[in-house]
């Protein structure tokens, strides 16, 4: 299901949650099991709500050992947008590939795998609670969000908060199950294997772009072409080179920025969008010396690779979705917290406007701030 698809989110929305009120007054809660074998963990769209949540998957499976000996299975239930994020995880997972909308060849796959607990990851759709409560789970976690009427059927129900950061939101699915707090967030995504990409190593200095977002928020989440092009001559008076990085969804996008530049301009521009696997494009963020990327799921995963990030954020907040890592700067639009998408679909008109407020100036400070120049 896909947070960019109206009728997906029409259909899981109002018949969703009559769905799932209806089986939360059948549902009687479950004792928490004492033996865990096999933990599942349900992510279906996102890359960067996947990674994030990386952190959780490791300490809560560790846990576990520590406190019964037995080392869980821990699988994760994913889409086919998001699957491929799984393999940086720092300890082994199995990848369960599913189509969220066919319900029932997804049960069919979690009652194969006999779950111990299954933790619903989503704070927004029901078709993953509806999924939870019928796959035969010994012990459901789940979130209860504002106005999403998910929560009915969980075993355990975790408060969620739209004032705080989401990790802060994971760390309560931790407390909730453990009854102590999860201080620090670890980080559970490893470093790709390191690979050499088309002699990009030798180009320095480097600042890679990612300009363009996924899902249906992507042109409020897009910076302007021109905001870009005027960022690229920034660098160039610096002898900086760019490289411009994105999806095959991205290209048009992309070329137009490459266009727009002069040809003694695009001498120091690769234009790469779309020609990288999700390893290539992790290890060239790792190798340039900075990342400059609006909010999408690939600037998570960068971030807590250690790629140094500079993430743009303008209708959406970086206090409540700001990536994590150990090199990561943010810059916001100015929009009132109060007032930026939550979970992608919400109807909010100053968000077209808000990423003009980010100048290219706030920018190449915000880069040059890892001592680059």
């Amino acid at each position: 299901m896909k947070r960019s698809n109206r009728l997906d989110r029409f259909v899981d929305r109002y018949l969703g949650s009559i769905f799932i009120a209806a089986i939360g007054l059948l549902h009687k809660k479950n004792k928490r099991p004492k033996i865990i074998r096999n933990i599942g963990f349900v992510q279906p769209t996102a890359i960067g709500d996947l990674v994030m949540a990386s952190g959780l998957i490791k300490s809560f499976s560790r846990r576990i050992y520590k406190e019964t000996g037995i080392s869980p299975k821990v699988i994760l239930y994913v889409g086919e947008t998001n699957y491929q994020a799984a393999s940086f995880f720092c300890d082994r997972v199995e990848t369960r590939v599913v189509n969220f909308k066919n319900i029932i060849s997804t049960l069919r796959a979690m009652r194969a795998d006999q779950i111990d607990i299954l933790i619903d990851l989503t704070p927004w759709a029901r078709v993953t609670a509806i999924i939870s409560a019928l796959s035969l789970s010994k012990y459901t976690i789940g979130f209860n969000a504002q106005k999403q009427f998910k929560h009915y059927s969980f075993d355990l129900v975790i408060p969620h908060s739209l004032q705080e950061h989401e990790a802060e939101n994971l760390k309560r699915i931790y407390k909730g199950f453990f009854g102590d707090e999860l201080g620090y967030f670890e980080i559970g995504i490893r470093k790709p294997d390191v690979l050499r990409i088309a002699d990009i190593s030798k180009i320095s200095p480097t600042v890679a772009f990612h300009p363009c977002a996924g899902g249906s928020r992507a042109r409020e989440k897009a910076w302007p072409i021109m905001n870009w092009v005027e960022l690229t001559r920034l660098l160039r008076q610096k002898n900086v080179q760019v490289v411009i990085l994105g999806g095959s969804n991205d290209v048009l996008v992309c070329n137009m920025l490459f266009n727009f530049l002069s040809k003694d301009e695009k001498f120091g521009v690769r234009n790469l969008c779309g020609r990288l696997s999700l390893n290539e494009y992790v290890n060239l963020t790792l190798l340039s010396h900075a990342l400059v990327s609006v909010d999408t799921g690939t600037l998570h995963l960068a971030s807590m690779c250690g790629a140094k990030v500079v993430g743009l954020y303008g209708p959406t907040s970086s206090k409540r979705w700001g990536s994590i890592g150990m090199h990561t700067k943010h810059l916001d639009g100015g929009m009132e917290q109060d007032k930026t998408i939550q979970f992608g679909f919400e109807k909010c008109k100053s968000a077209k406007f808000a990423m003009t407020e980010i100048t290219p100036e706030r920018v190449f400070a915000r880069i040059s701030e890892f001592g680059l120049f």
